[in-house]
C-alpha cells in the first residue's frame, strides 16, 4: 500500500513538472511576443531562441522568430526559420507568404535548373503522401493479392481465368509501383538535406580557404548538402553547381 502511494506521488510530480515546463515555455513565448510588439526585436529573438533550446518546436514559434530576424535585417536567419517552420507544417499560409516575400529580397544571380520533366513528375508523385502512407498502401495491395490468390487456391472464386489473371496482374503492377514509390520516398527523406546560407560567401572548389572560388552566394540562398568534410560541407546550388562551404556560414533546415 505504501509503495502504491509512493508511485502515485512520483507520477504526480512528473506530471506537475511537465505542466509547469509547458506553462513556462508559453509564458516565455508570450513575453517574446510582447517584446516584438514593442519593437524590441533583439530581446524577442533571445526569448524565442531560448524556447527552442528546450526542444519545443512549433510553426508559430519559427514564424515569429523569422519575423523578428526580418525586422533585424538578418535575411539568412529569417529564411532559415521560415523553412524550419515549413518542415513542421508544409502548408502553413503565413510561413509560405512570408517566405515568398523575403525571397524576393534575396539578390541572387543563381537560377534554379529544372530537372528533366519525367524526374519532376516522379518527385511530385512521391511527395503526394508521406512515407507512412505509401507503406500502408503497399501493405493493402499486398494483402489484396494474398486474399485473391488464397481464394483462387481454395476454389472460392467463381471468376473465369481471364478475369482472375487481369486483376492479379493489375495488383502486381500496383504493388511494384507502390514499392518503387515507397523506396524513393524513404531514400528522399534520408538523403535530401538542405541548408540556408546565413552570410555572403564564395563557393569553393575544395574544403580549404586557399581553394579557388567560383559562385558568390548571398544570405537566404537555399543549398543542398551532399557530404561532410570536417568543418566544411560539400553542397549543390540550385543551378546544380557543386562546391564547398564552411559549416559556420550555413544553417541546416
Amino acid at each position: 500500500m505504501r509503495l502504491n502511494k509512493i508511485l502515485v506521488f512520483i507520477i504526480c510530480c512528473c506530471l506537475a513538472n511537465v505542466v509547469w515546463s509547458q506553462l513556462d515555455h508559453e509564458l516565455t513565448f508570450s513575453t517574446g511576443n510582447d517584446f516584438f510588439e514593442k519593437g524590441n526585436y533583439k530581446e524577442a529573438i533571445k526569448l524565442y531562441e531560448g524556447v527552442l533550446q528546450t526542444d519545443l518546436r512549433s510553426p508559430e514559434l519559427y514564424l515569429n522568430l523569422g519575423n523578428a530576424y526580418v525586422k533585424e535585417g538578418n535575411v539568412g536567419k529569417a529564411v532559415l526559420n521560415y523553412e524550419k517552420g515549413l518542415s513542421l507544417h508544409a502548408n502553413h499560409p503565413s510561413l509560405l507568404e512570408n517566405l515568398s516575400l523575403i525571397k524576393k529580397q534575396v539578390d541572387s544571380e543563381i537560377f534554379e535548373v529544372q530537372a528533366f520533366w519525367p524526374v519532376r513528375v516522379w518527385r511530385n508523385l512521391v511527395s503526394l503522401a508521406s512515407t507512412n502512407v505509401w507503406a500502408v498502401l503497399q501493405l493493402l495491395v499486398l494483402l489484396a493479392l494474398i486474399l485473391i490468390w488464397g481464394a483462387k487456391l481454395f476454389n472460392r472464386l467463381d471468376w473465369n481465368d481471364k478475369k482472375y489473371k487481369l486483376i492479379s496482374r493489375a495488383l502486381i503492377i500496383d504493388a511494384l509501383l507502390l514499392g518503387l514509390v515507397l523506396f524513393s520516398s524513404i531514400k528522399y527523406s534520408k538523403s535530401e538535406v538542405y541548408a540556408i546560407v546565413l552570410e555572403e560567401i564564395q563557393l569553393k572548389s575544395g574544403p580549404d580557404e586557399r581553394s579557388d572560388s567560383s559562385s558568390n552566394i548571398v544570405p537566404g540562398e537555399k543549398i543542398k548538402i551532399l557530404d561532410d568534410f570536417g568543418d566544411w560541407k560539400k553542397v549543390e546550388l540550385l543551378n546544380q553547381e557543386e562546391g564547398f562551404v564552411k559549416i559556420s556560414s550555413i544553417g541546416i533546415i
